[in-house]
This record gives structure tokens, sequence and C-alpha cells, in this order.
């Protein structure tokens, strides 16, 4: 679950499976350009050093776990 999506700063995640630092973020634009990846450590995404625009979030754990968002940054 997440939510505040068109999104300023910060996207937030709720009801991750495990903690949050068992899981990793990458965000790619409509391009498919990857913007930002790193391990993720709260339930939230600071989105603030990317541009406006519509985003991809993967979500990936070690056990195979994923999930694909559609984020727009406004």
């Amino acid at each position: 679950q997440f939510w505040l999506n068109p999104a300023l700063d910060f996207l937030y995640l709720n009801d991750l499976p495990g903690a949050p630092g068992d899981w990793q973020v990458s965000i790619y634009n409509s391009s498919g350009r990857q913007m930002l990846a790193h391990e993720l450590t709260s339930q939230q995404i600071d989105l603030i050093v990317l541009p406006i625009g519509p985003f991809f979030i993967l979500l990936t754990n070690d056990t195979g776990q994923w999930a694909l968002l559609h984020l727009s940054k406004m």
C-alpha cells in the first residue's frame, strides 16, 4: 500500500513484508533510465531530487518478492 501519489517530496509505503532494510528501491523515468537506487531505510521514499514527471518504482527483496509502482511527481 502506498499513498501521496501524485507526490511532491515523499512517497509513503505501508505494509511491506519484513523490515524496510530488507527492500531495495530503484526509480526509473519514463524512458527507462534509472534515476535512483538504494536500500529502503524507512517506510518513505525521498523524491526531492527527482524532476517533475512520471516514474516507475521497483521494490525488490532478497526472497524474490517485488512490487512495481507508477508515480507522478509534481
